[in-house]
């Protein structure tokens, strides 16, 4: 045997195939996917696999009770076994986190992206009613155009913002009153403001697609989320565990997702 699949062992063993079964079986509506990825190899291991989780529990909370609001984004692995965690939240009606889907790959690559919303579009089918909040990653807007074409497609303001390179703390605050603005007719007297402040800000800022980041002009209810800190909020809560291997960060995961349902169901139940 050579090396490369002694890495690979090392990496991942028979365990997991036992694993898998243990999450999808007990689990109804639970959907799992690993997929083999040929000729990738990281510095320390193999990382030929890539794999996808959704608990069905998620999936049916999502489905029956949510808003139909996606916020997506991804965050690197800290340990030896380097990738990315790709992550998928909703929000409840109560403005709690629920996270719904998350994917481990080799990286933020067109082609992962597209892998990983290819398997959420099997849970979550594309509609015209969802709206999907990411960032300007253009490995992420390439797979949501291609895999959910009917649904909107949000750009995040915080990242939106520092591509505009605003200086002043006076101009970032009119940008964040641009943003959120209720009524086109003062969307567009702040953007004169803007234009006369910083015209090459302005300029991005229609290039980008007005309705794609503004309260104002959005053909949907955005729900008032603007960016996408409610990813980031899970990522930060991840820290830890992204540094363990990847047996152990969706382990990680389920436990923290349980944790949340748990206590969430308690606090209902004192309003019986």
């Amino acid at each position: 045997m050579n090396h490369h699949w002694l890495q690979y062992l090392c990496f991942e063993t028979v365990e997991m195939f036992y694993r898998t079964l243990v999450v999808s079986l007990p689990n109804v509506g639970c959907s799992y996917t690993r997929q083999l990825v040929p000729h990738l190899w990281c510095k320390y291991c193999d990382l030929r696999d890539e794999c996808r989780n959704s608990g069905g529990m998620l999936i049916r909370t999502f489905v029956k009770h949510l808003r139909p609001l996606l916020i997506v984004d991804g965050a690197h692995l800290k340990g030896v076994y380097k990738g990315t965690n790709l992550l998928a939240v909703g929000m409840d009606g109560n403005n709690q986190i629920v996270p719904i889907a998350y994917g481990i790959c080799r990286g933020e690559t067109g082609d992962c992206w597209s892998w990983w919303f290819s398997c959420l579009k099997e849970c979550i089918r594309d509609s015209p009613n969802l709206v999907i909040i990411f960032d300007r990653h253009p490995s992420i807007a390439l797979a949501v155009r291609n895999e959910y074409p009917l649904a909107f497609h949000g750009i995040s303001c915080r990242h939106l913002m520092m591509n505009l390179s605003l200086k002043k703390d006076s101009t970032k605050a009119l940008f964040w009153r641009i943003c959120k603005a209720y009524t086109p007719d003062e969307f567009d007297r702040k953007m004169q403001i803007l234009l006369n402040i910083q015209p090459e800000a302005y300029h991005k800022l229609i290039e980008a697609g007005v309705h794609r980041w503004s309260r104002a002009y959005c053909p949907l209810t955005r729900y008032n989320y603007c960016t996408s800190n409610s990813v980031e909020s899970v990522n930060s809560c991840t820290v830890k565990s992204r540094k363990l291997p990847i047996t152990m960060l969706t382990e990680q995961y389920r436990k923290m997702v349980q944790k949340w349902y748990f206590k969430r169901r308690e606090a209902a139940g004192i309003y019986r």
